[in-house]
């Protein structure tokens, strides 16, 4: 018995004449293929977070060239000479303005023109002053002082300023005689001064509030307070602290 083909044995009929054709069907399915499959190699800018949504918009950060154009623009070049020369007026100034503060209100260097306190400081020395301990307290016995000249004693070859040591201050009795000196009746011991027994004769004298008694270690060549009187305290600079040339005498006073 023979057996009939299966229905679904059946091959199909080949049409030569369609053969190369693509139905409607596959050739829609194939351009929708093309169409919807992404190419890595040109990322869309929608799919980028943060992409701007104008066509042609650069991406995110700035190149070492628009940084410089920008700078370039807004005229902050930091090698821009003008800008320079006045960062450099600007130091120079502030220098300056501290350096005269300081020393109007906190140090200054003076150089002795005369012998009035030799040895403890030689004419010709250079001597630092410190002018906060006078400015904020009182000096005492044996400090010594910058002030300025009395208008008793100024004249053609006086300097504006005197450097003496403190003798005598507010409520003393100050007195020189037989050589030596007495404050309150009690000789002092003056290892200080240039020769033995020269304090010369004057006084007594009191020294009143807010005056100061002023003599020079070289007594017998001095223009100190036993010339021109107590000082009021308001004309004293500074105290002397330190003598810093020459070089070989350098050393605390």
């Amino acid at each position: 018995m023979s057996e009939n083909p299966s229905p679904n044995s059946a091959e199909p009929e080949f049409d030569e004449d369609t053969a190369d054709q693509v139905s409607p069907d596959d050739e829609s399915g194939t351009e929708t293929a093309l169409q919807t499959q992404p190419d890595d190699s040109v990322p869309e800018a929608a799919d980028t977070p943060g992409a701007s949504p104008q066509a042609g918009a650069a991406p995110a950060g700035d190149s070492p060239a628009e940084i410089d154009a920008r700078d370039d623009r807004s005229g902050e070049d930091p090698d821009d000479p003008k800008r320079r020369a006045i960062e450099w007026l600007i130091i120079i100034a502030a220098s300056l303005l501290v350096a005269f503060l300081g020393r109007t209100y906190v140090m200054q260097t003076y150089t002795i023109p005369s012998e009035s306190m030799e040895h403890t400081i030689d004419k010709g020395d250079w001597v630092l002053v410190e002018k906060l301990s006078t400015r904020f307290g009182s000096p005492s016995h044996g400090n010594i002082v910058v002030f300025e000249t009395p208008d008793s004693v100024k004249g053609p070859g006086v300097p504006d300023v005197l450097i003496k040591r403190v003798i005598g201050v507010p409520g003393d009795i100050v007195e020189g005689k037989e050589g030596h000196l007495f404050i309150n009746g009690v000789q002092q011991d003056e290892p200080y001064t240039a020769e033995p027994q020269a304090t010369i004769t004057f006084g007594p004298v009191s020294v009143g509030e807010g005056q100061y008694f002023m003599m020079g270690d070289n007594r017998g060549n001095s223009r100190d307070s036993t010339v021109f009187g107590p000082i009021p305290e308001d004309s004293i600079i500074g105290r002397a602290r330190l003598r810093v040339w020459p070089i070989s005498r350098w050393g605390g006073l």
